[in-house]
């Protein structure tokens, strides 16, 4: 939708030969999510009581999108690690350019603020969380 956008294509239009061929390979691959399947119970393969519980947060941006996903790590009490998918952001690029750098720190952001609401909601859960990123920028 961007790239049509960004063309100036109105409603009607009829599709370019390039975006119309990436439109119908994108129709075909979304018949593949009704076979996605994500387990909904975060800590379904623990065996035992937990010893700790961490959140990991990882965030990276491109020029065309930019944002984050969390994941639980956990160790149990005989010293079995294992993780879980928690949630993820993510945003596609404003039209108007911006730079990496910049979309590397918005990214950051969205990172940051996700950490703070998962905190609130596993407040007796979690007992600390990583921040993690490849940029140098968000890094300093």
């Amino acid at each position: 939708m961007q790239e049509i956008w960004e063309r100036g294509l109105d409603w009607y239009s009829k599709l370019p030969g390039d975006l119309e061929s990436r439109w119908k390979k994108w129709c075909a691959e979304i018949e593949v999510l009704g076979e996605m399947k994500l387990e909904r119970c975060y800590f379904s393969r623990v065996v035992g009581k937990m010893d700790s519980v961490e959140i990991h947060i990882f965030s990276d941006a491109s020029i065309v999108e930019y944002g984050a996903v969390a994941h639980f790590r956990y160790v149990n009490l005989r010293r079995e690690v294992g993780s879980s998918f928690v949630m993820s952001k993510s945003r596609i690029s404003p039209l108007k350019k911006l730079s990496l750098p910049r979309l590397e720190l918005i990214g950051t952001l969205i990172a940051a603020r996700l950490g703070k609401y998962l905190s609130k909601v596993f407040c007796g859960l979690i007992g600390g969380g990583i921040l993690w990123t490849d940029s140098e920028i968000c890094l300093c």
